[in-house]
This record gives C-alpha cells, structure tokens and sequence, in this order.
C-alpha cells in the first residue's frame, strides 16, 4: 500500500494521508485523479518516521487522522488493517473517506479501527450534500457513520 502525501489541515486540526489506488470505476470530477496509480508514492512503511515526526512534533494541533485516496478499500484489506492498527498509537481520532456506496461495503476489521467512515462516491450531477461532523460532503449521496452513534453498524 503506498502513501503519496501528507497534508495539515488546520480546520479540522487534521493530519490528511493519501493513499494511491483506485481500481474504478472513477467518478468523473474526482478530487484526486493522480491517486488513482497504486504505484504513485511509497510504500506506508516508508512513511512511517515522517508521520510519526509530525505527530509528535504537532501532537497538540491535531486531533484527527484522515486517509483519503484514491480509494483506500481498494487497497489489500491486511495491509491497510495493519497501518490503520500503527496509527492507533498515537490515540487520534481516525476517519475513512470511501466512495464505496454502503457501510456495508466496509470490512468489520476497518470497522473496528476506525471513528468515523465516509461513504458515497463524489457524483458531479448531484446536488452539494450537507455538512456533517465539520466535514462539507460534496454530494447529497454521501454520508458520514460515527463509531459509537452507528453502533449496530460497529459490531
């Protein structure tokens, strides 16, 4: 599973990690087409001192750890599993933005490790979505599960 960048956003006081890879198929208007390559980056191990550096040095701005894609399912489920498990360390909030179209799609063992999960693909017709946990959803067929709030969703 390879990284391709890391972001700040102080907004959402958030460490922002892009994971390369999407098998499709795209939506059109994606917001990260160059992600959609699984060999753009490096591998997440490679990464793992440079986020572990910016956690530690900026550990009082940031409360959230999101991981966007690309698509982050798309990725060999044991090996996401494992880097969601390493960023648990660092006891943050962790989010998952998935274009996935259910919560269902979601693997219990993701489920398990993650806060919050971002489903729906962005769709370019639809109208823009509402705002939900401070995140704008770009479109009104998106939707955002709290661990805890969705708890039948979580077991």
């Amino acid at each position: 599973m390879n990284i391709n960048a890391l972001d700040y956003s102080i907004k959402l006081m958030s460490l922002d990690i892009y994971i390369s890879g999407c098998k499709g198929p795209y939506c059109e208007g994606c917001h990260n087409p160059q992600l959609w390559d699984f060999k753009q980056g490096k591998n997440w191990v490679e990464w793992k001192v440079s986020i572990f550096e910016y956690l530690d040095n900026y550990n009082d701005l940031i409360e959230n750890i999101m991981l966007f894609g690309g698509e982050p399912l798309d990725q060999t489920i044991s090996e996401l599993v494992s880097f969601i498990n390493w960023l648990r360390f660092f006891d943050k909030k962790v989010w998952l933005f998935t274009g996935k179209e259910s919560i269902d799609n979601v693997p219990k063992s993701i489920l398990k490790l993650v806060d919050y999960v971002k489903i729906g693909r962005y769709e370019k017709n639809k109208k823009p979505g509402k705002s939900m946990y401070g995140i704008e959803l770009a479109t009104n067929n998106q939707y955002i599960y709290r661990r805890g709030l969705n708890e039948k969703i979580w077991t």
